[in-house]
């Protein structure tokens, strides 16, 4: 932050009138012309790029998934998810504490936890199936066991920084989120109303703020 301040000099026209006298000191003065003072300031946002991957397949070689596999917790997908950051600087709030805003479509199977599903298309028909996003033991974000809080279409949570984390601190760090793919508390998943199989799309966007 720059802060300028504009400032006129003050032009007196009587500086003032000192008079001495044996009933004590006494001071007279003119008023001042008058000034004028602007003040302006630019504030720069701190900054960071975050890189996320386009697409995340819980197989290691993108094959199908048998539904009877999606029991308890679910699949959990091989190397979680990662968020890249860099060239992450901070010119104006030293102090400003980063967070993740994450949402999508999130929809609730069969329990109180909401998990990120898009709605069914032709081209993506599965329907009673849900991703859920949580964030455990990393050395800059809080713990989270499921990032999504609210519900519909523009659902989702935020993941926090932990205490003393800053803009600048991110840079060259990456985040890993665990990505389960379940039927929630439906089990077997055909459980769940309107199931269907085919392919599965969740998509989900994340978002570097600052608090």
């Amino acid at each position: 932050m720059r802060m300028i301040a504009l400032c006129q000099k003050s032009s007196w026209r009587y500086v003032g009138l000192l008079l001495l006298g044996l009933g004590g000191i006494s001071i007279t003065a003119r008023a001042a012309d008058s000034v004028n003072v602007s003040f302006s300031a630019e504030f720069v946002a701190p900054t960071c790029t975050m890189k996320v991957p386009s697409s995340v397949n819980f197989t290691a070689n993108g094959s199908s998934l048998q539904s009877s596999s999606l029991t308890g917790e679910g699949v959990t997908a091989i190397g979680g998810v990662e968020l890249a950051f860099s060239n992450c600087s901070n010119q104006s709030f030293a102090a400003a504490v980063p967070q993740i805003i994450v949402t999508g479509r999130t929809v609730r199977l069969g329990g109180s936890d909401y998990y990120f599903a898009d709605a069914p298309t032709l081209a993506t028909p599965a329907n009673g199936y849900g991703v859920k996003l949580s964030v455990n033991g990393q050395p800059l974000f809080q713990d989270n066991s499921n990032i999504a809080v609210t519900g519909g279409v523009l659902g989702g949570g935020v993941i926090r920084a932990k205490a003393g984390s800053t803009v600048t601190s991110l840079n060259g760090t990456v985040l890993n989120l665990t990505a389960q793919l379940s039927c929630g508390s439906y089990s077997p998943c055909s459980d769940a109303p309107s199931h269907k199989l085919g392919e599965f799309k969740a998509s989900v966007t994340f978002q570097l703020a600052y608090e």
